[in-house]
């Protein structure tokens, strides 16, 4: 089994920043596509919405996943046929945990290639049924499956209020 390495983000604003971030940069690679296949239709305005949905399938791919609840920890398995360990990169947050990954298709130079379909740009966000403790969040893969570790945050000891005797003003 392969590690995978996770930016931990304690913070839950500063890891919405994060991930409002990655999913801003996806959705302006779809926006640019998308408007390819606007002006490759001649600009005609009766399918725009189509063109978005098929750049969105040709940049983002959101795999199959499951997500377990243990007494102590979440597990999250997504498919991830293809990658290798260094593609994928994981953010962890309190909250959610945002799975990004990039496989590019090297091939020769050839006369004779008419497309290749082979990169993947895999995308997806989790948010979490409870807190977690990214301190400690693994993960690892193994023949295509992305396995994710996420042990429960544990709760945080309660203050107790001890009632103190305190001597009352007394009578002189």
């Amino acid at each position: 089994m392969n590690s995978i390495a996770i930016e931990k983000i304690r913070e839950p604003q500063k890891g919405a920043l994060s991930v409002f971030t990655e999913m801003e940069k996806v959705a302006g690679a779809v926006r640019r596509r998308a408007f390819q296949h606007f002006l490759g239709r001649g600009s005609a305005l009766v399918s725009d919405m189509d063109d978005w949905l098929r750049a969105e399938r040709e940049l983002i791919w959101s795999p199959g996943a499951e997500m377990a609840k243990h007494d102590n920890d979440l597990t999250l398995r997504v498919e991830a046929p293809g990658f290798e360990p260094g593609d994928i990169k994981i953010t962890a947050t309190p909250d959610s945990l945002l799975i990004e990954g990039e496989v590019r298709h090297k091939h020769e130079e050839s006369n004779h290639l008419h497309f290749c379909e082979f990169a993947q740009t895999l995308l997806r966000r989790s948010d979490l049924p409870g807190a977690i403790d990214v301190d400690k969040v693994s993960a690892t893969l193994d023949k295509g499956i992305l396995k994710i570790v996420a042990p429960k945050a544990q709760a945080a000891p309660r203050n107790r209020t001890v009632p103190v005797n305190t001597p009352t003003n007394a009578a002189a």
